[in-house]
């Protein structure tokens, strides 16, 4: 028996900085605590970054010590977005499954 209750993933492309013309995916692994424990999320590429570990685990503050249950998944994606984290743009947003 698992405790998850789901994946879901985004892939976003990259337009500016170091990054530029990559594309990279992240999965939300979702428990079934949620939203009393954060999801978890991963960059499926192998990627040098500060806040994305060997294994592809992503490093926010609202995915560990910040997360309250009143955020959600939106929350976690506009941390990766306007926390310059990839230098992600908005309008390059795209949904996949």
């Amino acid at each position: 028996m698992t405790d998850e209750m789901g994946s879901h993933g985004t892939r976003w492309g990259i337009y500016t900085g170091m990054y530029k013309g990559g594309i990279f995916q992240f999965t939300f692994a979702i428990n079934n605590n949620f939203p009393h424990e954060p999801p978890k999320v991963k960059c499926t590429q192998k990627i040098y970054h500060p806040n994305i570990d060997l294994e592809g685990n992503v490093c926010l503050n609202i995915l560990r010590e910040d997360w309250k249950p009143v955020l959600n998944l939106n929350a976690v994606m506009v941390g990766l977005q306007v926390g310059r984290f990839l230098l992600l743009r908005a309008e390059s947003g795209r949904r996949w499954r």
